[in-house]
C-alpha cells in the first residue's frame, strides 16, 4: 500500500555497563539502594533505518545526554522500531535515561521485539541472536566477553572500535 512506504522502521541495540554493589556475599540475594556504588548505564546504541545502508552509531565519550538524546530524535521519528528483546531491555533502558533528562517518552511507535517472533515461530533450543541468526541466515555476532565492557569502561579506544563493531 502507498501508506506503507512512508513508514519509518528503526532497528536498535543498546550496550550497557553493569552496575556496581557493595556486598558481604558472593551471591547475594538482594542489594539494596544503599549498597550501589553506579548503577548500570547505556554506554552506547546502534541504529539502522530500513532502507538505508549505513548503521548510526553513538557513545558516551562525546556526552552522555546527548547521545541519550540522539536515541530519542530517532524512537521519537520512528513509526516502527525493531529490537531484539527490547520489550525487556532496551526500550526500558532508555526510558530510565530518558527520564534522567527529564526527556519524557519518546513519540509513540509500533516495537517489534524479534524475540518474541522467534518464541511464537520456532522451538530453538537457544533464544539468543546469535543462535537464531545462526540457524536463520548463517551468520554470528562477534564474539566477546565481559573484559571487552571493562575495557570500555576504562576508555579504551580499540575496546571502543571492537564494541561498536559488535553493537552495528
Amino acid at each position: 500500500a502507498k501508506a506503507a512506504k512512508n513508514v519509518r522502521i528503526l532497528t536498535i541495540d543498546v550496550e550497557r555497563f553493569p552496575g556496581r554493589w557493595r556486598s558481604w556475599d558472593n551471591q547475594p540475594k538482594f542489594l539494596s539502594a544503599a549498597q550501589m556504588i553506579q548503577p548500570p548505564r547505556i554506554f552506547m546504541f546502534a541504529a539502522k533505518w530500513l532502507g538505508e545502508k549505513k548503521a548510526i552509531t553513538y557513545d558516551e565519550r562525546n556526552g552522555h545526554e546527548a547521545m541519550i538524546r540522539a536515541a530519542w530524535d530517532l524512537l521519537s521519528a520512528a513509526d516502527v522500531i525493531v529490537t531484539y528483546n527490547g520489550t525487556r531491555a532496551d526500550v526500558r533502558w532508555l526510558n530510565d535515561h530518558f527520564n534522567d533528562y527529564r526527556l519524557g517518552p519518546a513519540a509513540p511507535f509500533k516495537h517489534i521485539d524479534l524475540i518474541k517472533t522467534n518464541r511464537q515461530q520456532f522451538k530453538l533450543p537457544y533464544r539468543s541472536l546469535d543462535y537464531l541468526a545462526g540457524r536463520v541466515v548463517g551468520a554470528h555476532k562477534i564474539k566477546t566477553d565481559h573484559e571487552l565492557w571493562d575495557q570500555c569502561e576504562e576508555g579504551n579506544p580499540e575496546a571502543y572500535a571492537k564494541m561498536l563493531a559488535y553493537n552495528r
